[in-house]
Parts: structure tokens; C-alpha cells; sequence
């Protein structure tokens, strides 16, 4: 499996999930809504074929995105 292109954004989004921040955080982190962030790690989980954040994030570590 080829690795997904992520934005700079995504990217981020990715980094503050492997940190440990909950939505309200990366929404505060990026000045937008909690919303915004709950689509985004959908759409991240979705690109990366993983179903939570913990997997999100050793995926991201395995591949090098982060």
C-alpha cells in the first residue's frame, strides 16, 4: 500500500492526535471548530484505513508522516 498524501494541515491534525489532544484541542491549536476537527480525523482515519486514533497515530509513526 502506497502512503496517502496528506496536507500540511492534516498533518498537523495527525501530530496533535499522536500528542494526545482531544478535538477541543486541535480546535483550539488551529483556530477553528470542533466540528471542523471531528470531520478532518474522520476524513484522516478514512485516508489512512484505520478505524481509531491510537491506530492513526502507530500508522503514522510506522510510515514516517509524523
Amino acid at each position: 500500500m502506497s502512503k496517502p498524501v496528506l496536507t500540511a494541515r492534516q498533518l498537523r491534525v495527525l501530530e496533535l492526535v499522536a500528542e494526545g489532544y482531544d478535538n477541543a484541542g486541535i480546535a483550539r491549536e488551529l483556530h477553528c471548530s470542533p466540528h471542523s476537527v471531528k470531520n478532518m480525523i474522520y476524513d484522516l482515519m478514512a485516508r489512512l484505513q484505520v478505524s481509531n486514533r491510537v491506530h492513526a497515530t502507530a500508522y503514522a509513526i510506522r510510515h514516517g508522516l509524523i
